[in-house]
């Protein structure tokens, strides 16, 4: 009857141990070593060959007698050669980064190629107003009283001048 009750509490402490961090490292004289405390700080991550995936630095610190950022490098360095499988939800938050930046981008490029497209338009409205100031045509422009003005030469020259300005800053060529 007691062994009934016994049992349940073996196993369970059988589980326990298992639960445990188990660590395994070279010592100094090359031997194995297998613990459920973390190596000593002076142990190089070389010679680390086990660490559990998740580690807790307060644990570590109280362990091995080292400062916190000694154990939070030891940590990065454990977490660096053993990564953890992602989780679900990992997976969806990463994935939806990616989905983010990707949009972000494309808002990028569609914002360069929009503004591209502006400055052709306005280096080919530039070129065709040159081309008219340059022609020798007689031009006219619509005074604020709706008449019709003839340019003279220095109305002229001004035009050409704005022409060659706007070329100069969207034409790309």
């Amino acid at each position: 009857m007691k062994l009934q009750h016994l049992l349940p509490i073996l196993l369970l402490a059988l589980a326990a141990a298992d639960a445990t961090a188990q660590y395994k490292w070279r010592d100094a004289n090359g031997r194995t070593v297998y613990s459920d405390l973390p190596p000593p700080v002076s142990a190089a991550p070389s010679v680390v060959l086990d660490a559990p995936v998740r580690q807790a630095s307060a644990v570590a610190t109280v362990g091995s007698g080292g400062s916190a950022e000694q154990a939070v490098a030891k940590d990065k360095a454990a977490s660096v050669t053993r990564a953890a499988p992602l989780t679900p939800a990992d997976r969806e938050l990463e994935s939806r980064k990616r989905a983010a930046e990707k949009a972000a981008a494309d808002r990028k490029t569609a914002a360069t190629a929009d503004r591209d497209r502006e400055m052709a338009e306005q280096c080919a409205l530039a070129r065709s107003n040159l081309e008219a100031v340059d022609s020798g045509m007689r031009l006219a422009q619509i005074n604020s009283k709706g008449e019709r003005e003839v340019l003279d030469d220095a109305q002229r020259a001004a035009r050409a001048d704005q022409a060659r300005n706007v070329m100069k800053a969207a034409c790309k060529s």
